[in-house]
This record gives C-alpha cells, sequence and structure tokens, in this order.
C-alpha cells in the first residue's frame, strides 16, 4: 500500500469540514480534530489490515463504518450543529479519505 499523509488528510478534511459547518465551527473545531484524526488514523490502519490480508473486504468496511458512525456522532452532539450539517460535514471527510487511504484498496467506504 502506498504510504499515507495523515497530516495532509487531517488538515484538508478540516478545512473541508470547517466550510460546512460555517459559524458552527468555533463549537466544533476542539471535537472536530480529534474526532478527524482518529478517523483517519483508524482509517490507514484498517487499509492497511486489509492490504495485508488481515481481515477481507467484509471485515474491513463493518470496521469502517463504525468508525464513520464513531465520528458522525461527534458531530451530532455538539449543540448548535444540525443534523444536515453534521452530515455534509462527515460526507466531506469521508470524501478525502476515500481519495487518500482507500484508493489504493479499490473498496469504497460504506456510509
Amino acid at each position: 500500500m502506498p504510504s499515507v499523509d495523515i497530516t495532509k488528510i487531517v488538515s484538508d478534511s478540516l478545512t473541508a469540514v470547517q466550510k460546512q459547518l460555517g459559524n458552527s465551527w468555533e463549537d466544533a473545531a476542539p471535537f472536530a480534530e480529534h474526532a478527524i484524526t482518529q478517523l483517519a488514523e483508524d482509517a490507514e490502519f484498517l487499509s492497511e489490515l486489509r492490504a495485508t490480508n488481515q481481515i477481507d473486504e467484509d471485515e474491513f468496511k463493518a470496521r469502517l463504518h463504525m468508525q464513520v458512525q464513531a465520528a458522525q456522532n461527534v458531530f451530532l452532539a455538539v449543540e448548535g450543529i444540525g443534523l444536515i450539517a453534521a452530515q455534509n460535514a462527515i460526507n466531506a471527510v469521508i470524501g478525502i479519505i476515500g481519495q487518500s487511504v482507500l484508493a489504493a484498496l479499490n473498496i469504497t467506504l460504506p456510509v
């Protein structure tokens, strides 16, 4: 699996989420930073397991789906962020992670 620049993934994701959340960003920033960093690291870890056949594609998708849901719940728990804004934020992150980490595996992220 090619090298993945987690720092760039997190930076790009935070920029995308900040754009999606607009005025709610200030309240969400500390939670978003943690959740996005964790999701990017988890996606990288799971991708490495999948690339080395330590887990199969179904397990990869199931475990990654759980991590995506956890990150989405972080956004939903921040007061002032609505359901649509939270979903748009997590979708932006999924897109960036999908392009950066999962393309090498030719696997699409579960939503």
